[in-house]
């Protein structure tokens, strides 16, 4: 038996609730899908800290056929928890019709199903093929990868994700827009008032809110003991 793996990212999905509300999201939503055998419905488990979705979802629900039995949420103060049950879910169909297996968690971002699958070299070749002819060719991209590569790409997206904890969704854009315009590069490429300029913040608020936002960060990091491989 030779085993195979493969990182594949779909960019469309006709009937799924979680991708469009992905639009939607300034974070990666992160799922789990399982189907008791005796039990002809499936569970699908969606974790995202982006709590501004929640009345999204209640929209995309009354506006979609979705095929959602019922649909529970779960709010803390930092995360949102919905476990939905489903009478069909066609991407796990596809997994089971095709003996592949889908590594758990995957990810939903931006509109982007990602996620890997591992079997063998004749399975996963006629799963991808039936894909491609579910969602369309040019939606699908598929990335032969190991074993390892599969499960760091999922590690590197959850532990990006559980870093940025308890961020508000401006304290993201802040501190994204100055990842982006160099302000941390090892030669600054831009200095704190000319970014201030562009958030259009003065720049005692913008240091205060950059300061913040890092300082959450390395929280979430070193006073986290799930963590603690990523720094040791």
């Amino acid at each position: 038996m030779h085993l195979t793996s493969y990182i594949i990212t779909t960019h469309t999905s006709s009937n799924s609730l979680f991708v469009p509300l992905s639009r939607q999201s300034t974070t990666p939503l992160i799922l789990y899908v399982s189907r008791d055998p005796k039990d002809p419905v499936y569970t699908v488990i969606t974790y995202t800290k982006d709590l501004e979705l929640l009345p999204r979802v209640n929209e995309l629900l009354r506006n979609r056929d979705s095929k959602i039995l019922s649909l529970n949420r779960f709010i803390s103060e930092r995360s949102l928890l919905m476990i939905a049950v489903k009478e069909r879910c066609e991407f796990y169909e596809l997994i089971e019709n095709y003996g592949v297996t889908l590594l758990s968690p995957y990810i939903v971002k931006g509109g982007k199903r990602i996620f890997c699958v591992m079997g063998e070299e004749e399975h996963i070749e006629k799963y991808i093929d039936n894909l491609q002819s579910y969602y369309g060719k040019k939606n699908i991209t598929a990335k032969r990868s190991s074993l390892a590569e599969c499960i760091e790409n999922t590690i590197k997206v959850l532990s990006s994700n559980y870093a940025k904890l308890g961020l508000t969704s401006r304290e993201l854009y802040i501190l994204n827009r100055a990842y982006q315009e160099g302000y941390f590069g090892s030669k600054r490429s831009i200095q704190l008032e000319e970014l201030a300029k562009q958030l259009n913040l003065s720049k005692p608020t913008t240091s205060i809110m950059l300061r913040k936002a890092i300082g959450k960060v390395l929280r979430n990091i070193f006073e986290n003991e799930d963590l603690e491989y990523l720094v040791n």
